[in-house]
């Protein structure tokens, strides 16, 4: 179960960016506006609405895009075209690779600004389209999506949480995993007290036992 979120990783940023792009390659397109510049597409989100609302009438996501009269609007139609005409494991490394693209875009914008952006995106990107290949189909995925929902927060469950989401809580045994030079402390962290107020936070969450895992060089805390 995963702290906070309803729906599992599927509910996570980047869990509803990939279904994004899977549902609408399967003419639903409700949560397109969510990818529909992801990568760029100088499309405009109330373009992207109407031709939403247009095809919630006809039926016809990819036809309605075509049609708005907007460059970008027929490049999202082209691109949907051709993941709606690919086997599932295929459609899955496309997404990827939208979404990566869009990443790399960012990236060179945050570079030339010089703000960070997240490291961690283009792993989660493949992880969650990993999973979606697994699971073989939406159905399967929705079905994912509803299972844990149904797991109430009362029933027991191994909890999923960052540091942050943690604060207040407390468990009988906590795993802290990561706990490994560049990531706590964080490479870019510009303050090594607030790292470590931070790692003190994650190992207190524990009543009776705390595991840390480094998976790398073990962290200086």
């Amino acid at each position: 179960r995963v702290l906070g979120l309803s729906g599992g990783v599927w509910a996570s940023t980047v869990g509803r960016e990939v279904l994004a792009y899977l549902r609408a390659a399967e003419g639903d397109g409700k949560d397109l506006p969510r990818v529909a510049n992801k990568p760029s597409r100088y499309l405009k989100t109330e373009t992207v609405k109407l031709c939403v609302a247009a095809a919630e009438r006809n039926g016809a996501l990819i036809n309605a895009l075509e049609r708005a009269g907007d460059r970008g609007a027929f490049r999202l139609a082209g691109d949907l075209y051709r993941l709606a005409g690919m086997a599932w494991v295929e459609r899955c490394a496309a997404v990827v690779a939208f979404l990566q693209q869009d990443l790399r875009e960012r990236q060179a914008e945050s570079a030339a600004t010089n703000v960070h952006t997240d490291d961690d995106r283009a792993e989660a990107i493949a992880a969650l389209a990993k999973l979606a290949s697994e699971a073989g189909s939406l159905k399967a995925i929705d079905a994912q999506i509803e299972t844990a929902k149904r797991v109430k927060d009362t029933n027991p469950a191994v909890e999923l949480s960052t540091i942050h989401r943690s604060k207040g809580l407390e468990f009988d045994v906590v795993f802290v995993c990561g706990v490994a030079e560049e990531v706590l402390p964080h490479k870019r962290a510009e303050d090594a007290e607030e790292e470590r107020r931070l790692f003190y936070v994650a190992v207190t969450r524990a009543r009776h036992e705390v595991i840390l895992s480094a998976g790398g060089p073990p962290s200086e805390f």
